[in-house]
């Protein structure tokens, strides 16, 4: 009964891929009542499979009902199934599980298919259940099976192994929690290895046409009814040199014992349980020892255990993301960044587009973080970490016991930890958010900055320019994809008021600008001598002059460090540091705002300028090009002579351009970027990398093989 199928060239070939055009996966079920599972088993089925260029998918369905109305439920459910099927009735008497799914083995091995996955009718399939157990399949002549983890899966099962009364744990879905749940945090908390076991559970098995070539069917004599048939089936596996594997990539989750009663099930294994002890009950008490000391699945069950409680805030998202801001001592001001200011709207975008996203800072600057952005604030954003060096701050991210799809680096300091991060998940993808390129900045750590560019070259690197894509490309050879930008349309969001009550007779102008001391980049010295000129030019009725970002101390500080006259800053108001409504204040009640950055990668303040109807001034050199167009809706000058920051700011005064044509262009430009749209499109690129990671995982992960 469970000889070899006969031997043909035709088979020959099949096995060894010889003349080969497709690839052909059977699915065989065995189904003995209970249709609503195997209802809900198929809609799973073709909600999460789908047949890759070069497949070809059909289920094969051995229908051991024992009444006709059973058998005319199975049939109807089946017609939700897509690709081809087909039904072999076993007759209205119940012949039991061996011989039903012999009977869809042997069917689906006379069309010759080279993958046969044998399945309980009452299992729930998960996003990319399948690919793992092919990929293993695949991955070496000798594997002749492959298995998933589940719920109730025998050693195959997690979080638990036994209940507190000793049986075999169900492991119910926690609350809140579906199967798609433990489908993605059995991706993330497996370590990218095979695990080589010496038998499987038959819930769910998928079989390479070679191994039932060597070893032929399952044992239905000794077994008819089931319970005990697996085991004879994977010792002659062995016997013949093959291996058996778990993918901990593969997550099926079993509603158990609807097929058979506990009560037809106790039966059925008290009958079995003396012909397994006669034929093979040293060699299983060995398996089961083996299993039950087996290490790596030992760790997958404390790792999935482990993590399973912060999966409910992942629950029903698309995905996953963890930027990482980079560390921040106390000895420094705080002061918010533009780049840090993109990275949490990003968050937001990402969240508004249905996915979760969070963003790791220095546990000091949270409240301000907070208090800046109280919407990410409300969906629990920002996560505190207290170390400024990699190794505890990555001890402090791991202690949360999250696992995230995406690990994201916003700077060359945290590019190390997302490495070492990647390291306890191999399955997360690490990526770089590239802000700026940090090897042009003024300070020591040039050429750190540069090679963590490469570092993550193979992961997802994105930015939100194409000047930065650009310079990643030519400058270091890394491809980069491009995001859109976002803007806080709720904050700045005065401008349409602000066209109605500007008259076309403009009176006193108000020109403000950034000095920050501290970023020699942003030409602070240049940018006062700038505004002082046109102060002195013109006059305090004619133009206002107000500077942020820096405290009248550090610029005289400055000032007299570099020998400049503190007259400077006669008739220029210092405001400091301000807060981001501050900001959008300031801005409502200027006319120009000034930039004179020796580049910008971006230039945050210039768009948000534009929102609230001021016009900007700003470098043409870096990525301003995303939102400014030169005498539209904003001036770009060269900003190594400070003649062209004086000479743009007279022309704009002088009545060379309409500046209320200018305003409308700029509050028409600004709108593109609202967080919500900008979001959605960022997500679209996100998920889209991840499906492909995840394929790409999945047979890569089949080099490596744990032994139990």
């Amino acid at each position: 009964p469970w000889t070899s199928p006969s031997s043909t060239s035709t088979m020959e070939e099949a096995i060894h891929g010889a003349k080969r055009e497709e690839e052909k996966v059977a699915f065989v079920f065995t189904v003995h009542g209970a249709i609503p599972y195997f209802t809900g088993a198929l809609e799973t089925l073709m909600q999460h499979t789908a047949p890759k260029p070069g497949q070809r998918f059909k289920v094969f369905v051995a229908d051991d009902c024992e009444v006709q109305e059973e058998s005319t439920a199975l049939e109807e459910a089946l017609k939700i199934v897509t690709w081809e099927w087909k039904v072999i009735s076993m007759g209205m008497k119940r012949v039991g599980y061996t011989k039903s799914v012999n009977a869809g083995l042997k069917a689906a091995w006379g069309e010759n298919f080279d993958i046969l996955v044998t399945i309980n009718s009452d299992v729930v399939f998960t996003p990319n259940w399948l690919e793992p157990l092919v990929a293993a399949l695949k991955s070496s002549h000798d594997i002749g099976m492959s298995g998933p983890i589940g719920n109730a899966a025998s050693y195959q099962s997690v979080p638990e192994l036994y209940s507190t009364s000793g049986t075999w744990h169900k492991n119910p879905l926690p609350k809140g929690l579906i199967a798609n749940d433990m489908s993605k945090l059995a991706f993330l908390v497996s370590k990218c290895n095979l695990i080589s076991v010496p038998i499987l559970n038959g819930f769910l098995m998928a079989i390479h046409r070679r191994a039932l070539q060597e070893i032929g069917w399952m044992n239905e004599d000794l077994f008819p009814l089931g319970y005990g048939e697996e085991n004879d089936f994977a010792f002659r596996l062995k016997a013949a040199g093959f291996r058996l594997v778990v993918n901990p990539m593969s997550y099926i989750y079993h509603h158990k014992t609807k097929s058979f009663s506990n009560q037809e099930r106790m039966v059925l294994a008290k009958e079995a349980k003396q012909v397994i002890a006669q034929h093979m009950g040293a060699e299983l008490a060995n398996a089961e020892r083996r299993l039950q000391s087996c290490k790596a699945l030992s760790e997958l069950r404390e790792e999935f255990a482990d993590h399973l409680k912060s999966m409910h805030q992942h629950s029903k998202t698309r995905f996953s993301v963890l930027f990482i801001l980079n560390p921040m001592p106390k000895s420094l001001r705080f002061q918010m960044r533009g780049g840090w200011i993109s990275v949490v709207q990003e968050a937001l975008g990402l969240i508004h587009a249905g996915a979760q996203a969070q963003v790791a800072v220095q546990a000091w600057t949270k409240p301000a973080f907070e208090e800046n952005f109280p919407e990410a604030s409300k969906h629990g954003v920002f996560l505190g970490y207290q170390s400024t060096h990699t190794d505890q701050v990555v001890m402090e991210l791991l202690q949360l016991r999250v696992a995230f799809d995406f690990l994201v680096a916003t700077h060359h300091t945290t590019v190390p930890v997302v490495l070492k991060m990647g390291g306890i998940y191999p399955n997360s993808v690490k990526g770089y958010y590239v802000q700026d390129i940090e090897e042009n900045f003024q300070y020591n750590r040039g050429t750190q900055a540069a090679s963590t560019f490469s570092s993550l070259k193979d992961g997802f690197v994105f930015a939100k320019t194409r000047f930065l894509v650009h310079q990643l490309k030519n400058n270091y050879n890394v491809s980069a994809h491009l995001i859109p930008p976002t803007l806080d349309l709720a904050l700045f969001s005065k401008g349409d008021a602000k066209l109605q009550r500007v008259n076309t007779k403009e009176g006193i102008m108000h020109i403000c600008a950034m000095v920050r001391t501290l970023t020699a980049r942003r030409n602070p010295l240049q940018t006062l001598e700038i505004l002082s000129a046109i102060q002195k030019d013109l006059g305090s009725e004619k133009i206002q002059v107000s500077i942020f970002g820096s405290s009248t101390q550090e610029i005289l500080r400055i000032l007299r460090r570099k020998g400049k006259s503190v007259g400077l800053l006669q008739d220029i108001t210092v405001l400091g540091p301000i807060d981001r409504q501050q900001v959008a204040d300031l801005f409502d009640t200027c006319t120009f705002f000034l930039d004179f950055s020796a580049w910008q990668a971006f230039g945050r303040s210039g768009l948000e300028a534009m929102a609230m109807g001021c016009i900007p001034i700003l470098p043409i050199t870096g990525g301003v090009e995303t939102y400014a167009e030169d005498g539209v809706n904003a001036l770009l000058v060269n900003t190594t002579r400070i003649e062209n920051g004086i000479s743009a700011i007279k022309d704009l005064i002088s009545g060379k351009y309409n500046l209320q044509e200018m305003r409308t262009s700029a509050l028409l430009s600004s709108k593109k970027y609202n967080i919500s749209e900008s979001g959605q499109l960022t997500a679209n690129l996100f998920q889209k990398f991840h499906e492909q990671w995840t394929a790409t995982r999945q047979y890569e992960c089949t080099t490596e093989v744990s032994i139990c």
